[in-house]
């Protein structure tokens, strides 16, 4: 069988005739208010790059002991960080209801007081 190719295909260029919906973009957020919503964080960050500067001072100090300690405080670190990320995205809904228990509590101690 002899298969007919069509040959007037020009090389034009492929355009979308629906537009891709985008969502906004998010809100920067300023340091202060990250730090505020999400303490572990930042914690565990301070604390794995603390454990990688003082692991280089004892490599170029040539304690190498003392260097394996705290490249092994580094990995916790990381791992206390990657935990603390996990909990603040993964379970927003706990966080809501906390938010919420918090707020029930305050005002239930707002109205006691007011009587």
């Amino acid at each position: 069988r002899h298969h007919k190719h069509n040959t007037t295909t020009t090389n034009t260029p492929f355009i979308m005739t629906d537009p891709i919906k985008l969502s906004p973009a998010p809100q920067k957020e300023s340091l202060g208010s990250f730090v505020a919503r999400y303490p572990l964080v930042p914690i565990g960050i301070t604390g794995a790059v603390g454990a990688l500067l003082g692991g280089t001072y004892f490599l170029r100090n040539g304690n190498s002991r003392m260097q394996q300690v705290m490249m092994r405080y580094r990995i916790g670190f990381q791992a206390f960080t990657v935990a603390a990320i996990v909990y603040y995205f993964a379970f927003p809904a706990h966080q809501a209801h906390q938010a919420q228990v918090q707020a029930q509590a305050h005002s239930q101690a707002h109205s006691q007081h007011t009587k």
